[in-house]
């Protein structure tokens, strides 16, 4: 579990660093930032996620990915959990990037780390296709797990 005020101070660091940083990268990281945001909602700001091309250039890896904490358990009004959602946006915009046709789709993977006491993101990426959880070769303490965007939940071909 992140450490209190740690999600509120993401939140601010978001809105004034995230967007700026990553619009200023340059164009072949391909690296991309998500927001999930609702007007209705205070704090608007419900979730980032960002993500770009592996260095090894086999597919896409997850860099962070967080659900404000006042709105973790949450649902979109169709009753989709707010994780699943931005997750989901995540795979369509690597859907979009990757496969020109479905009839012949590559095999395209996006992988992501958790700490390995953190139970409750595990599950969210469990929920939403990750399988194979090993031991980051990268993060010491973190777990590093991959989905086949072909087959991850809430996409379509």
């Amino acid at each position: 579990m992140p450490p209190a005020g740690y999600l509120r101070g993401l939140d601010g660091y978001i809105r004034r660093h995230a967007l700026t940083d990553s619009n200023s990268r340059p164009a072949k990281d391909d690296h991309t930032l998500l927001l999930l945001e609702d007007e209705d909602l205070d704090p608007s700001l419900i979730g980032v996620l960002s993500l770009g091309r592996r260095a090894d250039g086999n597919g896409w890896h997850i860099d962070l990915a967080a659900i404000a904490s006042e709105h973790q358990g949450g649902a979109t009004d169709r009753g989709q959990p707010f994780s699943t959602a931005l997750l989901a946006a995540a795979y369509e915009h690597i859907r979009r990037r990757e496969i020109t046709n479905p009839d012949a789709a590559p095999t395209v993977r996006v992988t992501g780390s958790v700490h390995r006491d953190n139970g409750r993101a595990r599950a969210v990426l469990e929920r939403n296709g990750f399988i194979g959880f090993i031991q980051d070769p990268n993060l010491p303490g973190h777990l590093i797990a991959a989905c086949d965007i072909a087959t991850a939940p809430g996409t379509s071909t």
